[in-house]
């Protein structure tokens, strides 16, 4: 009985968060929680979102565990462990690197994989009102082009939700 990851996959202001708690909520499936060294946002919860940890845990992590995805955007570091998605349904927040990263390194995990799409106006509404937009988020937003093309002109999803408003 293989278990399946399903990944949802969308660029910043897409939704990603929103669609998976709906589909995490419907399917009875957990949120699979990654790892960040990023500052915590309002209302998010510790071990919630993710798990919020410092620089020293991170390299602690990547010295000792499995990392299924590892990414690195500015100066800020995520990643998703082996340990927590073996032989489990769960619901996964990637990026097309990381998907790339699980399909080249761990041919034993299934992977259904779901892209969140919304428009770029809606998209840029989105991420705007989000507190750490100036310091962070303008970055990501920009480097997103380049990994998006590829996943976008070879149509890597298994299904695809319009999300825009």
């Amino acid at each position: 009985n293989m278990s399946v990851i399903r990944c949802i996959v969308g660029r910043s202001g897409s939704g990603k968060d929103f669609i998976g708690n709906i589909l995490s909520r419907d399917l009875g499936i957990p949120m699979l929680v990654t790892y960040t060294t990023r500052e915590m946002r309002e209302g998010e919860i510790n071990g919630k979102e993710h798990w919020f940890i410092n620089k020293q845990q991170m390299d602690y992590i990547k010295n000792n565990k499995q990392m299924i995805a590892y990414t690195k955007i500015g100066e800020v570091e995520y990643c998703g462990l082996y340990e927590d998605v073996v032989d489990k349904d769960i619901i996964y927040i990637i990026n097309p690197n990381g998907i790339k990263y699980i399909k080249e390194h761990f041919k034993d995990l299934e992977l259904k994989i779901i892209y969140v799409y919304a428009n770029e106006k809606t998209r840029e509404q989105r991420v705007k009102s989000r507190s750490d937009y100036e310091s962070s988020y303008k970055k990501r937003y920009e480097s997103e082009d380049e990994e998006f093309k590829e996943f976008e002109e070879n149509q890597e999803w298994d299904y695809i939700i319009e999300n825009s408003i």
